[in-house]
């Protein structure tokens, strides 16, 4: 469907309130579904983390899924001790 510009988010049935795992799990799936274990490392984060955005934009006045004045924002911290740094490059990985 993304191929197809099709806007698609990521979200939860009730299976589970951790989104973490709801990421988990659309990577898994998109692996599983393709038999291809480099599916999904871009679609499922794209998802969660820009689509939710312009999903939920579509129903809210102020900007969301950033941090700057005036806008909602959530923000969480991890208390996460990784080996290898995180970077832009690896930071899904990292969440996965």
């Amino acid at each position: 469907m993304m191929e197809r510009g099709v806007v698609v988010g990521l979200g939860t049935d009730g299976y589970s309130t951790d989104m973490f795992e709801s990421l988990k799990v659309a990577n898994i799936i998109s692996k599983h579904h393709l038999g291809d274990p480099r599916a999904g490392w871009a679609e499922a984060p794209e998802a969660l983390f820009f689509n939710n955005r312009k999903i939920a934009g579509r129903f809210f006045d102020k900007p969301l899924g950033i941090i700057e004045k005036g806008a909602f924002a959530d923000i969480i911290v991890v208390d996460y001790n990784p080996h290898p740094p995180i970077n832009k490059n690896n930071i899904n990985s990292h969440l996965l």
